[in-house]
């Protein structure tokens, strides 16, 4: 029974990166009278079903974590007139007006997705290099993303998994010069980690083009940039110290293109990077302070 739901675990992570991927180009709207034409719009009490299917791929900033492929991209979304799935977002609409619109929102935690690939049962970390490092005795805590001793190999059983969480909240986004503001605050629900995150995303569509570009910050309490990025005392053995990450403030860039006025397969492009914070980056099993998504290929509407 284990054994199934370790696979359970594992196909759904790999459902969900999909699915992650291709939520790549900002928010979608429904609408009574919709434009067919238009990927942000969605007609009210009907399915919508599509694939993209190009090349692609997200970076991995974990040390010997394999970079994501991006070829096959489902994507699932259904609007009522209060309740809403797009993708991995299940949704409440409590205010729908011209000026603004407030959802309930349940959403997965993105840094999930990392782990996946990621093979614990071989990691070398590094960090004899630093030139400003110093060895902590036996126990140790190194705190406030400053560089910890020089890791050696860590088996997989020194590592605990990094479990899959769902956040709730509230969703909420309004018209601002010519473009959308959307700001999230979302809690964890599933008991994982305990933590918070605050998404702030500004999108602007450049008029009659299919681009758009956004700009955003993630902000993620203490609990949860330690949840996922942290190394606990019980994780190391000998001299090595634990790590505690604290809360942390990512910026990322998006710009998308899709191609216009195609109903039924279109072409289009992403590119997204995102900065992070360096109480993720100076973590011993991260090696990079960044992620990329690129992705171009072909969308089909079904």
């Amino acid at each position: 029974m284990n054994a199934f739901y370790r696979r359970l675990s594992r196909y759904s992570t790999q459902f969900m990166v999909l699915l992650v991927s291709f939520t790549l180009c900002g928010a979608v709207n429904a609408n009574t009278e919709c434009d067919p034409a238009q990927d942000t719009c969605r007609e009210v009490g009907e399915w919508s079903i599509g694939l993209s299917v190009g090349l692609g791929y997200r970076s991995n900033p974990l040390l010997d974590g394999d970079d994501i492929p991006l070829i096959l991209l489902p994507s699932i979304s259904y609007y009522g007139d209060s309740f809403f799935v797009d993708n991995l977002d299940v949704g409440y609409t409590l205010i729908d007006t011209e000026s603004s619109m407030l959802n309930l929102l349940i959403t997965p935690s993105f840094d999930r997705v990392l782990f996946e690939q990621w093979d614990i049962s071989n990691i070398l970390v590094d960090l004899s290099s630093s030139p400003s490092f110093t060895t902590p005795n036996p126990g140790d805590s190194i705190a406030g993303g400053s560089e910890g001793a020089a890791f050696t190999e860590i088996l997989s059983s020194e590592l605990k998994k990094r479990e899959f969480s769902i956040l709730g909240g509230i969703e909420y986004s309004t018209p601002l010069n010519d473009g959308q503001l959307q700001f999230n605050v979302l809690k964890d629900i599933s008991d994982v980690h305990s933590g918070s995150e605050i998404r702030l995303a500004y999108a602007y569509p450049f008029a009659n083009s299919g681009l758009n570009a956004t700009f955003g910050l993630t902000w993620k309490d203490k609990s949860m940039t330690d949840y996922y990025y942290g190394v606990d005392q019980d994780e190391v053995v000998d001299d090595r110290g634990y790590y505690q990450a604290g809360a942390s403030l990512n910026p990322f860039i998006r710009l998308s293109w899709q191609q216009q006025n195609v109903h039924t397969s279109t072409w289009r492009f992403v590119f997204e990077y995102q900065k992070l914070d360096s109480e993720i980056a100076d973590s011993p099993i991260v090696d990079k302070d960044h992620i990329l998504t690129l992705f171009i290929g072909k969308q089909f509407s079904f």
